[in-house]
């Protein structure tokens, strides 16, 4: 039977890999929830496997393992739980909504605006009534649009809180049958190229368990430095809004995001300080500077070796393609993916299409 010629090899490549993708991109939720899973039990599998050497069974391990995860996060909520509390009564009783509705309580110089503008609201007011009154029709089908969306957002919050369950079985089962996935695997790959594959997926191995063990730690640190300056400061439930955005900072950006506009508002709700805002944006910028001059190159290093603008594209695509998943999954995805982007940078830099093929003798030299 004769060889197809290279270019149908391309096509027929091309076209297996447009399938794949376009097949990815239509399971993306399950693959989220999937990834999601094999991250959990790739970080569990190192104690696993410790607890393997001491002859305890993977599966009692693993559960062993889970139960110790468990504990943890309720022991960690049954002591903190009554300091939310606590805090969150003191600010209650500190913040008094209805002032927001009453003029008098309003600053002065809020009220004199008002006053010297009240022409010009009055204006507003009744071109605002009119606009209205003209576009009934489209106000009610844009309100059926939007209860379509929640619509819609309900039912992806209850594939979330299925995912809830669902994700912590997929990832016992996997870190249970880590080494048989592991050999079947390197059982599929053709030998003489076995050598070359172990090592490669020997770097991914390394770059990932260093990127998740990094960035725990650097999370864990941020969210002590915001808690202490938040509660410096006498942000109401400073300390968890501290940890919270410590924690959501293992993707990148997103702990600053997420933490910095509640600190803003719970801080100037109980203290209407502006000078307490310059404290808490410097707050988040002093733990900002610590994290990439300090933490991270120590903790982390040069062994992701990704530039804040790939880390960047990488979760806007992440949360495009697979949503929330993604943008979880995405910069240790981004980080596999540049070992391979090395392993071709290195191979191209050593083949004869960079180096140049090597020049023709010339006739005289011939003789």
């Amino acid at each position: 039977m004769n060889r197809l010629p290279p270019a149908v090899k391309w096509i027929g490549g091309l076209l297996l890999f447009a399938a794949a993708g376009y097949l990815a991109f239509r399971l993306r939720s399950i693959l989220g929830a999937l990834g999601a899973a094999l991250i959990i039990a790739y970080a569990l599998e190192p104690a696993v496997s410790w607890l393997e050497r001491r002859r305890v069974p993977r599966s009692l391990g693993a559960a062993l393992i889970a139960l110790a995860a468990v504990g943890a996060v309720v022991g960690a909520f049954l002591v903190a739980a009554p300091v939310f509390a606590d805090q969150l009564s003191r600010f209650a009783d500190s913040v008094k909504l209805e002032k927001a509705f009453d003029p008098k309580a309003w600053p002065d110089w809020l009220t004199g605006w008002i006053q010297s503008h009240q022409a010009q609201i009055e204006t507003y007011k009744l071109k605002l009534v009119a606009w209205a009154e003209g576009n009934a029709a489209r106000l009610a089908t844009s309100a059926a649009t939007a209860l379509a969306k929640v619509t819609s957002s309900l039912a992806g919050l209850i594939v979330a809180l299925l995912n809830l369950v669902v994700v912590p079985v997929i990832a016992y089962y996997l870190v249970v049958d880590f080494p048989k996935l592991k050999a079947t695997l390197s059982a599929l790959v053709p030998r003489p190229a076995l050598p070359e594959v172990s090592r490669i997926g020997g770097e991914v191995d390394a770059v990932l368990r260093s990127f998740l063990r990094g960035q725990l730690i650097v999370a864990l640190s941020m969210g002590a430095m915001y808690a202490a300056g938040l509660t410096a400061l006498g942000t109401p439930l400073g300390v968890l809004v501290g940890f919270a955005a410590g924690l959501l900072n293992m993707v990148p950006y997103l702990g600053l995001a997420a933490g910095i506009i509640p600190a803003l508002a719970l801080n100037f709700l109980e203290h209407q300080s502006w000078g307490r805002l310059v404290g808490v944006l410097a707050v988040f910028i002093v733990t900002q500077n610590v994290e990439g001059w300090i933490l991270t190159p120590r903790l982390l290093g040069t062994s992701l070796g990704l530039h804040p603008v790939v880390v960047v594209l990488a979760i806007m695509v992440g949360g495009e393609l697979f949503g929330f998943p993604g943008i979880i999954l995405a910069v240790p995805a981004a980080a596999a993916i540049s070992v391979f982007v090395r392993e071709g940078v290195r191979r191209y830099r050593d083949s004869r299409l960079y180096q140049g093929a090597p020049a023709a003798p010339e006739s005289g030299d011939a003789r």
